[in-house]
């Protein structure tokens, strides 16, 4: 037997007692749920190109929200003071994302530090850079960001141990075993929620076009092209930023002229018009067709041909009949269908599948057929 007082059995305690305290205390619950989907939700504001996209330039990020996630398993089991030391990584990644690609360019400046040949930046270099751009210096010239930024570098402390407040204790009397510690939780709530809060305005005022509120659908229906946009309610993300930064940002987003275009050639376009929302769907069907097959699409999408004229339906129909492809040998299929579903349907009732088929396309052909014969 090891000399062991931390053992698994007593994080596993540990976790069942926090997840019940969290359960109890909904603003903590919605605070947890709020911000990992808005950490989550920045990716969508990173550009990715013809020339990024397969330069690692998205390493930081996806680095930083597995941590993210580390650490929060990591407080759940007790172990405070490492999921708080996984916090500042979670900070450090994330703040690189910012810094590579403050010019766009970092698909280019990030090829060394992702072959491990350069050491990461320290943060006076992050910082010096960010703030001679010019959505920083507006930013700066209201609010000293980097005082913001800078409440953070306990953090700092707890990675190099500045003894007993930052030990696995956190400065409290206690059993030289896991326990659930209610202060040493708030702390690192309070941690989690600061970090976020300071990297989601760093990628706000680097992409201020993700604040921008407009109905995308009117000009683009579900072809809507990438946008640095917040995949995250807009309201939700008021009531998270200070009213005064959130002010800032959309003043940002005015003074920006990259953003600025992007907005005047969206009001540019025509508004879609039935016509092309109509084309729009029947294109986006035969796409899934050609991937999937008409009778699989089919029968994945009857619940909803009550919903839609006979007319419509033939079209997909003559199409796939005219395009090969309405349907495939049950061999073939059987061997290479990606699937796993339909594949498993097949493999596990074969006769029942056919003649399932069989049934609703026998139904659908007669009427089909008996509605559009001189279409």
């Amino acid at each position: 037997m090891l000399p062991l007082t931390y053992k698994t059995e007593k994080s596993i305690d540990v976790k069942e007692e926090t997840e019940l305290f969290i359960k109890n205390n909904n603003s903590i619950e919605k605070d947890f749920y709020d911000y990992f989907w808005l950490y989550h939700a920045v990716w969508g504001l990173v550009p990715h190109t013809f020339d990024n996209m397969f330069s690692w330039h998205f390493a930081p990020f996806v680095d930083s929200f597995e941590e993210l996630q580390v650490s929060y398993n990591l407080m759940l089991f007790w172990f405070y003071k490492q999921a708080i030391v996984s916090l500042r990584w979670v900070l450090e990644l994330w703040m690189l994302s910012v810094f590579w690609n403050l010019y766009d360019n970092w698909h280019e400046d990030i090829k060394e530090w992702h072959r491990s040949k350069e050491n990461t930046p320290r943060f006076e270099d992050i910082w010096n850079k960010i703030s001679k751009h010019e959505n920083f210096k507006i930013l700066n010239n209201k609010i000293n960001f980097k005082k913001e930024i800078l409440k953070l570098s306990d953090l700092h402390n707890y990675v190099h141990t500045k003894w007993y407040k930052y030990t696995n204790s956190m400065w409290k009397m206690k059993s030289n075993c896991q326990t659930f510690e209610e202060s040493s939780f708030i702390k690192y709530y309070q941690f989690f929620k600061s970090v976020i809060y300071i990297l989601t305005i760093l990628h706000l005022v680097k992409y201020p076009l993700w604040v921008y509120e407009y109905d995308f659908s009117k000009k683009f229906w579900i072809d809507t092209p990438w946008f640095p946009q917040l995949h995250f309610s807009i309201d939700k993300l008021k009531k998270i930023i200070w009213k005064e930064i959130y002010s800032l940002i959309l003043d940002i987003l005015n003074k920006d002229s990259e953003a600025q275009n992007v907005i005047v050639w969206i009001n540019s376009l025509p508004d879609m018009t039935e016509e092309d929302v109509n084309n729009q769907i029947f294109e986006y069907d035969i796409r899934d067709i050609e991937h999937h097959w008409f009778k699989v699409w089919y029968l994945w999408n009857k619940s909803i041909i009550k919903m839609k004229e006979s007319s419509y339906f033939y079209k997909l129909y003559k199409y796939s009949l005219d395009n090969d492809v309405f349907d495939v040998i049950w061999a073939r299929k059987k061997q290479w269908y990606s699937d796993s579903k339909i594949h498993n349907i097949f493999i596990e009732n074969e006769k029942e599948f056919d003649l399932l088929y069989n049934n609703n396309f026998e139904n659908l052909k007669n009427d089909l057929y008996r509605n559009n014969l001189n279409k």
